[in-house]
């Protein structure tokens, strides 16, 4: 194994070692939360939806980051148009249900969605 893959690989082995803990941890009910709010990303689609999902946790599972990494093979990886296009997508809640229209619009322009996918923006407003 080259030396890059075995780094690689050891710090994902040692990642996975302490979120074992830290899971078993939180099942002893000392935490007000009984699960890990991390959540492991291992690609930038992976990390978009991660952050998303400790505000709307319903995009947790919701095939956001296969259709990111879907349209990044098509536009290319960090392109501006793959944030355009997710935003889009998740005001129309074609990947998941919002309580409200207004719910899902504010959550195409929030920033957490632009932040982690296009951090060369320092401030969005609208």
């Amino acid at each position: 194994m080259k030396t890059t893959q075995k780094y690689f690989k050891d710090l994902k082995d040692t990642v996975d070692v302490i979120y074992s803990l830290a899971e078993k941890a939180r099942l002893k009910g000392l935490d007000p939360i009984n699960e890990v709010e991390i959540p492991l990303a291992m690609t930038m689609a992976e990390k978009v939806v991660g952050l998303i999902s400790t505000i709307y946790p319903q995009m947790k599972s919701s095939g956001i980051a296969k259709r990111i990494t879907s349209l990044e093979k098509k536009y290319g990886k960090l392109d501006p148009t793959v944030v355009f296009k997710i935003a889009e997508e998740v005001a129309k809640q074609k990947f998941c249900k919002f309580s409200s229209l207004n719910r899902s619009i504010y959550s195409r322009d929030t920033r957490v969605i632009f932040s982690s996918y296009l951090p060369n923006f320092s401030e969005i407003s609208w």
